[in-house]
């Protein structure tokens, strides 16, 4: 559990401007350069899966809850969930199982009170990389859903 906990705090550090700031604006960049709360476009918060698989790594379900908890502070805000696969198989695999991925997490923070409407879903599939796909680690974390604020914020 460790892991989690330090990913709901990284999630908590990401969304801290709008929860905060009574102001918090769209991320257009003039609003982000003035520094009036604005959110982050991109949350540096990943949910991870077991390998080929849409199945969340256990700790991680906490993690989908305590995105719901953030959303439900700022009822405005829209996220795209963004779905990734560790490059292994072909290209059309990967993307529908980025977009299985991502749709399993739409669906548990729907499940967790969130309107749907306030969700997308995308799959990138491997084009989209953090870690070095040579490795198991890396595989392990480029498996993945992470999100994209995409509007909203403004509380």
């Amino acid at each position: 559990m460790p892991r989690a906990i330090a990913l709901a705090v990284a999630l908590a550090v990401a969304l801290a401007p709008a929860l905060v700031a009574a102001d918090a604006a769209v991320p257009d960049g003039k609003a982000a350069a003035e520094g009036k709360g604005a959110i982050p476009r991109e949350l540096e918060v990943h949910i991870h899966f077991r390998a080929g698989t849409a199945e969340v790594v256990d700790g991680d379900r906490l993690l989908i809850e305590a995105v719901a908890r953030a959303m439900a502070r700022v009822p405005s805000l829209r996220v795209r969930v963004d779905g990734h696969t560790a490059a292994r198989g072909a290209h059309e695999w990967n993307l529908r199982l980025g977009r299985q991925r991502a749709e399993r997490v739409r669906a548990q923070l729907v499940a967790a009170g969130v309107d749907p409407a306030r969700l997308d879903v995308e799959s990138f599939g491997e084009t989209r990389p953090l870690a070095d796909n040579r490795t198991a680690e890396g595989r392990a974390f480029n498996s993945r859903v992470q999100f994209t604020v995409v509007g909203g914020g403004a509380r």
